[in-house]
């Protein structure tokens, strides 16, 4: 982890025996919203407590520990990614980052106790049933003040996955659209309606 020219460095690894459970790979989303999240003044200066859903490689979640401070948990379903986030957050040297399971149809009472000023989710929205679990995980960690910087990668089921965000109690209103090798990403806030 650096910073050079007022851009952050995090040092992020790759597995490919991780790539079938999706946390192998950094995916355009995660790279075009920690690029974002270091330009805004809106989400750069959060120095509170931070919780990751379905943190993948643990980019973005790195970021905000880095640029903004706080407390950064980074949050996965399975424990072999949670194993290389915590190997990641070892490399980095943040001492303000833990790695945690946590599978969006079951409550983690631990994390429920904490309270969340932000919750990151980066491109977890890719099927209708996923998007369905990602909603009912952020109406469990949510709270009055939490505001949530979310972002995803266009594909052919996002205007479904949008109706299920509606139909949950979610509205997203985008900040900026980036295409980037190929693909289109929206990065924006998730509100409550």
């Amino acid at each position: 982890m650096s910073s050079q020219n007022g851009t952050v460095e995090v040092r992020i690894e790759e597995h490919e025996n991780l790539l079938h459970l999706h946390g192998g790979k950094t995916w355009a989303a995660a790279k075009a919203m920690s690029l974002h999240l270091q330009q805004s003044k809106k989400w750069s200066h959060f120095k509170g407590t931070t919780l990751e859903l379905g943190s993948g490689t643990g980019l973005v979640g790195l970021t905000v520990a880095v640029v903004g401070g706080g407390h950064v948990i980074l949050t996965d379903k399975q424990p072999l990614v949670v194993a290389a986030l915590t190997e990641t957050i070892a490399i980095n040297q943040l001492d303000s980052c833990e790695a945690s399971v946590l599978d969006w149809d079951e409550c983690n009472k631990e994390i429920q106790q904490k309270s969340f000023d932000l919750i990151i989710v980066a491109d977890c929205m890719y099927s209708q049933s996923v998007t369905g679990s990602m909603c009912d995980a952020l109406s469990a960690y949510h709270g009055a003040k939490t505001k949530v910087f979310f972002g995803y990668e266009q594909r052919w089921s996002s205007p479904e996955c949008l109706d299920v965000l509606a139909d949950k109690g979610w509205r997203f209103e985008e900040e900026k659209a980036v295409s980037t090798k190929g693909a289109e990403v929206h990065i924006g806030e998730l509100v409550r309606i």
